[in-house]
Protein backbone atom coordinates (compact mmCIF):
# COMPACT_ATOMS: atom_id res chain seq x y z
CA UNK A 1 0.00 0.00 0.00
CA UNK A 2 1.29 3.10 -0.76
CA UNK A 3 -1.12 5.98 0.26
CA UNK A 4 -4.41 6.71 2.78
CA UNK A 5 -7.07 9.00 2.08
CA UNK A 6 -9.26 9.21 5.19
CA UNK A 7 -12.43 11.83 5.40
CA UNK A 8 -14.05 13.06 8.12
CA UNK A 9 -17.64 13.92 8.26
CA UNK A 10 -19.76 16.00 6.97
CA UNK A 11 -21.33 16.78 10.39
CA UNK A 12 -18.45 17.49 12.65
CA UNK A 13 -15.85 19.14 13.66
CA UNK A 14 -12.19 18.45 11.67
CA UNK A 15 -10.61 19.53 15.31
CA UNK A 16 -11.31 15.53 15.99
CA UNK A 17 -8.66 14.58 13.54
CA UNK A 18 -5.83 15.81 15.39
CA UNK A 19 -2.74 13.01 16.02
CA UNK A 20 -3.54 10.45 13.61
CA UNK A 21 -1.41 7.42 12.99
CA UNK A 22 -2.21 4.91 10.18
CA UNK A 23 -0.81 1.47 10.48
CA UNK A 24 -1.12 -2.05 8.26
CA UNK A 25 -0.14 -5.08 9.37
CA UNK A 26 -1.45 -8.25 10.26
CA UNK A 27 -2.02 -7.80 14.24
CA UNK A 28 -5.69 -6.70 14.95
CA UNK A 29 -6.06 -3.83 16.89
CA UNK A 30 -6.83 -3.89 20.47
CA UNK A 31 -9.33 -1.63 22.50
CA UNK A 32 -7.30 1.63 24.16
CA UNK A 33 -4.35 0.40 22.74
CA UNK A 34 -1.92 1.56 19.92
CA UNK A 35 -1.74 -0.46 16.96
CA UNK A 36 1.32 -2.92 17.03
CA UNK A 37 1.40 -3.32 13.82
CA UNK A 38 4.05 -0.92 11.18
CA UNK A 39 3.21 2.67 10.55
CA UNK A 40 2.03 3.94 7.29
CA UNK A 41 2.10 7.58 8.39
CA UNK A 42 0.49 10.39 10.65
CA UNK A 43 -1.14 13.23 10.75
CA UNK A 44 -0.24 16.24 13.38
CA UNK A 45 -3.62 17.85 12.33
CA UNK A 46 -6.19 19.49 12.67
CA UNK A 47 -7.88 19.13 9.60
CA UNK A 48 -10.95 21.76 8.38
CA UNK A 49 -15.04 20.00 8.60
CA UNK A 50 -15.72 17.79 5.46
CA UNK A 51 -12.11 17.07 4.57
CA UNK A 52 -10.13 14.17 3.24
CA UNK A 53 -6.53 13.99 4.40
CA UNK A 54 -3.72 11.87 2.04
CA UNK A 55 -1.07 10.01 4.21
CA UNK A 56 1.25 8.79 2.07
CA UNK A 57 3.29 6.06 3.44
CA UNK A 58 7.39 6.10 4.78
CA UNK A 59 7.48 2.38 2.89
CA UNK A 60 5.23 0.35 0.67
CA UNK A 61 3.30 -2.15 3.39
CA UNK A 62 0.72 -4.92 2.95
CA UNK A 63 -1.67 -7.00 5.29
CA UNK A 64 -4.96 -7.89 6.84
CA UNK A 65 -5.83 -4.90 8.83
CA UNK A 66 -5.38 -0.75 8.84
CA UNK A 67 -5.60 0.98 11.90
CA UNK A 68 -6.58 4.61 11.70
CA UNK A 69 -6.42 5.86 15.50
CA UNK A 70 -5.31 8.99 17.49
CA UNK A 71 -1.87 8.24 18.84
CA UNK A 72 -2.87 11.40 21.83
CA UNK A 73 -2.80 9.45 25.12
CA UNK A 74 -6.14 9.40 27.29
CA UNK A 75 -7.71 11.42 24.63
CA UNK A 76 -11.60 12.26 25.12
CA UNK A 77 -11.62 13.22 21.18
CA UNK A 78 -13.79 10.56 18.73
CA UNK A 79 -12.95 10.05 15.32
CA UNK A 80 -15.60 10.69 13.22
CA UNK A 81 -14.74 9.13 9.61
CA UNK A 82 -17.12 9.07 6.44
CA UNK A 83 -14.44 7.42 4.52
CA UNK A 84 -10.97 5.91 4.15
CA UNK A 85 -9.88 4.93 0.64
CA UNK A 86 -6.22 2.68 0.31
CA UNK A 87 -4.84 3.41 -2.97
CA UNK A 88 -1.66 0.91 -4.03
CA UNK A 89 1.48 1.75 -5.79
Amino acid sequence: MARVAVTNKFDYNGFRFVNLTVSIGTTPAKVNRLSENPVCSTYDGPSATATSIVLKCDQALTGHFLVVQQSTPNSKLQLSIDEVLVCGT
